[in-house]
């Protein structure tokens, strides 16, 4: 008598339910993920601007006059800033000081939701500094 072999295999239901469960999960999970990385991207921001801030304050005791632009500061922005926002270096004309650093979403940000973040030669912020 010949034996008939049963092939063990997943059904189409079974694997329709395994790939409905995978993209319910993709959709809980990949909102967090995007605002993670916006909170990442943004606290990068923050402490660039903040080292600028630094160097604009010593650069303004040697020459009594704030740098015009980040080279002269000698502050290149790191590769991993430039891909998500545009910094702009905004100084005031003497007889007035001041300046204000800010950092603009760029508008190719691969879908994250960015927000723009300033500050200025008195310390003050933008209004979404804190949150």
């Amino acid at each position: 008598m010949v034996k008939i072999r049963y092939l063990k295999a997943f059904s189409i239901l079974e694997v329709l339910i395994v790939l409905a469960v995978v993209a319910i999960l993709a959709a809980v999970i990949y909102p967090n993920y995007s605002s993670s990385l916006a909170v990442e991207h943004k606290a990068r921001a923050k402490a660039y601007l903040l080292e600028v801030s630094i160097s604009q304050d010593n650069y303004l005791r040697r020459h009594q006059v704030y740098a015009s632009d980040l080279k002269q500061l000698g502050m290149e922005p790191s590769d991993k800033l430039t891909p998500f926002y545009k910094l702009i270096l905004d100084v005031k004309a003497p007889p007035e000081l001041g300046y204000r650093v800010m950092a603009i979403p760029r508008e190719e940000t691969h879908k994250i939701p960015l927000e723009y973040v300033s500050l200025d030669h008195l310390g003050r912020t933008s209004d979404n500094w804190k949150k």
